[in-house]
């Protein structure tokens, strides 16, 4: 008797001959492009990607959606409009930051005098 094939019983008293280990009758893998043993598989947009498709896997944005578009800006913000605002002669003013004595209308404070 042998105890890996596909019809082996722990309750049979006898061998009859009928248990095999039968290799060939193991269910093919099948990928999701219906390809016997390929590689592609569904991806976190459920597409099937890689393997034979010629597709590349969904990627993450940066706001955590898959598949999603949403990209940093160049000041490094998800989803962000950018750091610099355009005037009206079409040159570029950067935006800038107060510091915290300035948005409560306090002078900085004048070290060395």
């Amino acid at each position: 008797m042998n105890p890996e094939s596909s019809n082996y019983n722990v309750d049979a008293t006898h061998d009859d001959g009928s248990c095999c280990k039968c290799e060939h009758m193991v269910e093919e893998i099948v990928d999701c492009a219906g390809i016997a043993g390929g590689e592609a598989y569904y991806d976190n947009c459920e597409q099937c990607v890689g393997g034979t498709t010629g597709f590349d896997p969904c990627q993450q944005d940066c706001a955590g959606n898959w598949g999603g578009d949403t990209v940093l800006d160049e000041c490094g913000i998800c989803g962000g409009d950018g750091c610099a605002e355009a005037s009206d002669d079409h040159s570029v003013k950067s935006k800038t930051s107060t510091t915290p004595n300035e948005e409560l209308g306090n002078e900085e404070p004048n070290i060395g005098d």
